[in-house]
């Protein structure tokens, strides 16, 4: 009771927010229009002066006293231009994102986060594979039955050519490029 009293009176919830009521700003500013100075609305609702001043002026700039939307600014990352960024490249590891965007891994980490992505893994199967061309393949391999067949890999050594996770949108595959 105690804590929703202070809440109704503008006080600090225990988050920290501050929020007043639309009850209460709309008595101060009655309480204004009688003659009264900002000074002894202030003490008089146990509210700052400049908030008091805030209201005044809100109500003369927009006609309402409601709460605007916080506006926050990015921090490190935007969110489109990062979400642009691994539609272009899925597979790209925290700390390649980091050093595109100046930041350490982990703030990638909880950005991608925010934007709904989880890290996948990546399908094995080629993505371009079609069961008719594998059928194709594997009759003309009849036919050269009875000689060798080699397989040639003309991957390279690389190890690091293939990466087997990428960021997809929550519940999306990763797409592969």
């Amino acid at each position: 009771m105690y804590k929703k009293a202070l809440v109704q009176r503008g006080a600090k919830c225990c988050n920290g927010d501050m929020a007043y009521s639309k009850d209460l700003k709309e008595k101060l500013i009655a309480y204004l229009a009688k003659g009264h100075t900002m000074r002894e609305a202030s003490d008089a609702f146990s509210v700052g002066l400049d908030t008091v001043n805030n209201w005044v002026q809100r109500l003369k700039e927009t006609g309402s006293l409601e709460n605007g939307k916080p506006q926050r600014a990015h921090r490190k990352l935007d969110p489109e231009k990062l979400r642009a960024y691994i539609e272009e490249r899925p597979d790209a590891y925290l700390a390649e994102i980091g050093e595109a965007f100046g930041c350490c891994g982990s703030a990638v980490c909880r950005a991608l986060a925010r934007l709904g992505t989880t890290r996948k893994k990546k399908a094995k199967r080629f993505s371009g594979q079609s069961p008719e061309r594998v059928a194709e393949y594997l009759a003309e391999l009849e036919k050269v039955s009875g000689r060798p067949v080699v397989y040639v890999d003309e991957t390279g050594m690389d190890t690091w050519l293939h990466r087997e996770h990428g960021w997809p949108e929550r519940g999306a595959p990763v797409h592969r490029h």
